[in-house]
């Protein structure tokens, strides 16, 4: 069976510095084709929560059997250089953020059936790694209000020195990558919504 996956996503979807097919978006497409599939895949990266939002509506998304969403990383360390960074991003941006996310999610509502949202990862340094933990717990609350299928990659994942590559704090080891794409996998067989959602109507936008 032949199927059309579509990739919104950061740096991390779609490692440019890894070899070919090391990224864990590439395990878990890997892991569908040892199933028989016949896979074909799309990327749109990288992106920022912004971005995706504005590109949704030009896409056909009705096209694609897997959509997977794998941001805000970027945009939740976006503010964060050094303490007074810190601050600015704490006490005005980061509402902002939110704000965002729930803008991308209302988008892709239609198509939440067919979509998999990934939290963002870890960060080794404690600041930051404060900043991705709350947009990982953003993003499974709005994600899972609207019966998505949320993967958490913090759940897997931690912030030891064996998840990081040994010259950065942020991008992930080649055991990171593999782990998640081998998890995501299995949570896309036995773990996404399946029973249909209760209500929910994305707001009006002016």
């Amino acid at each position: 069976m032949r199927k059309q996956v579509l990739v919104l996503g950061d740096n991390h979807v779609y490692d440019y510095d890894f070899p070919s097919r090391r990224s864990y978006t590439e395990e878990f497409v890997r892991q569908l084709e040892r199933q028989g599939h016949e896979v074909a895949v799309t990327y749109h990266v990288p992106l920022t929560l912004e971005l995706a939002t504005r590109l949704i509506p030009h896409l056909s998304l009705y096209d694609y059997d897997i959509i997977l969403v794998g941001l805000g990383q970027a945009d939740w360390l976006a503010e964060a250089t050094g303490l007074r960074g810190w601050l600015n991003f704490a006490f005005r941006r980061l509402a902002r953020r939110r704000q965002q996310l729930s803008g991308l999610l209302d988008g892709l509502y239609p198509h939440r059936y067919r979509t998999l949202i990934l939290t963002p990862p870890p960060h080794r340094e404690p600041l930051f790694r404060r900043l991705c933990r709350a947009g990982s717990r953003w993003t499974l609350q709005e994600g899972r209000r609207r019966d998505f299928s949320v993967f958490d990659i913090q759940s897997i994942i931690g912030a030891g020195e064996e998840f990081f590559r040994p010259d950065s704090p942020v991008q992930l080891s080649a055991i990171s990558h593999e782990l998640i794409g081998r998890r995501l996998y299995d949570y896309y067989r036995g773990e996404t919504t399946l029973a249909p959602p209760r209500e929910y109507k994305p707001p009006r936008r002016a």
